[in-house]
Order: structure tokens, then C-alpha cells, then sequence
């Protein structure tokens, strides 16, 4: 092994999915309530990475504050790049999905502002919007 001559960072991410079964009426009386943190938290608490969770109508809300942040596309732009987060819609064929083709031609260098924001190519070029839950702007 080679001398060591100086240190470099390297960050590692990790995505972890979980699957779980609740209740339907105790889902719907938390939904209704605006307590699905707390249905949840036993489910997710431990995970240790930023934490989403899909609900059956497809929406994407942020863990635990329940913040919906992608019932559309949303970008999350990080010092090291960008990953688009997906509506349940795209799914099962991300890689024809129009919005990560179009960020994938038009975003030629970083946005100057970092965080997750909703996103759409709806005029066939890719645009970032309003900022989203757990967004630094």
C-alpha cells in the first residue's frame, strides 16, 4: 500500500426502501388527524438517512414532518450533483420519463442554489420552481 500523501473527502449515500402494512382505518383516522409521523413512527424511525414515505394516493411526503414534497417531480440538488424524486406515475419506466430526459440535455452545470425543489418540462425545456420541504434555499 502506497504512503499516504494527503486526505480527501469522499461522502457515501445510502437509499434504503421499506415496505410495511397498516391498518386502512387507522391510516385514514391519522390522515385525517394530520398524524401519520406518529402511525409511522415505529416503521421508520430508525432509519437513519432522510426519510420519505409514499401514501396510497401517490403522493411523497417528507418524514416526520408529513410535508407533501412530490406529487410531481421534484429535484433535489446537492453540492455533488442532483437527483430527480419521481411521482408514483413514472415509475415503472423512469428512463422515458420527459422531465429526467429534459434535466438530463438542459441542466449543463449546477443550479446556484441548493435544496429540493418542484420541477417540470412542460414546455419541453427542464425548469426548476418553488422550494420544497427540507430545501436549504
Amino acid at each position: 500500500m502506497p504512503e499516504p500523501t494527503e486526505e480527501i473527502e469522499i461522502k457515501a449515500t445510502t437509499v434504503a426502501t421499506r415496505t410495511f402494512r397498516v391498518d386502512r382505518a387507522e391510516y385514514e383516522q391519522a390522515l385525517a388527524d394530520d398524524e401519520l409521523d406518529y402511525l409511522f413512527d415505529s416503521y421508520v424511525s430508525d432509519m437513519d438517512e432522510e426519510t420519505t414515505y409514499t401514501t396510497p394516493d401517490g403522493r411523497v411526503h417528507e418524514y416526520p414532518s408529513g410535508e407533501v414534497i412530490a406529487e410531481d417531480h421534484v429535484i433535489e440538488v446537492r453540492e455533488t450533483g442532483w437527483t430527480i424524486m419521481h411521482p408514483l406515475a413514472c415509475r415503472p419506466n423512469l428512463f422515458a420519463c420527459e422531465v429526467n430526459r429534459a434535466a438530463e440535455r438542459d441542466l449543463t452545470e449546477a443550479p446556484a442554489v441548493l435544496g429540493r425543489f418542484r420541477c417540470d418540462a412542460a414546455t419541453g425545456r427542464f425548469a426548476i420552481g418553488a422550494a420544497v420541504g427540507g430545501s436549504d434555499a
